[in-house]
């Protein structure tokens, strides 16, 4: 029975990325970082000017905080997240 208690169940759900008008499919997973996310989007996007300077925000246009799961930033499966740089990271 302990056994059953250590099996990690992988959430995976697919959200699309929306780069310069063009959408791709991201696949996340439930407690997963907000910057992991991000540096996923950046990936699939790649190559970027200044990839550094990137953050994901919501369909709202809110800046998603790289600090949070993905479940506290609220993305949810299907959501559309914009990939565009931050309004924070440059200087």
């Amino acid at each position: 029975m302990d056994a059953v208690m250590d099996v990690k169940v992988e959430k995976k759900f697919e959200v699309k990325v929306i780069y310069n008008g063009v959408e791709k499919k991201l696949d996340l997973q439930h407690g997963e970082t907000v910057k992991q996310a991000l540096e996923e989007a950046i990936k699939i996007f790649s190559p970027l000017p200044q990839p550094h300077l990137m953050a994901l925000f919501n369909e709202a246009g809110a800046e998603l905080n790289d600090g949070l799961t993905v479940d506290q930033a609220g993305i949810k499966p299907k959501d559309k997240l914009l990939l565009r740089p931050s309004a924070v990271k440059g200087g």
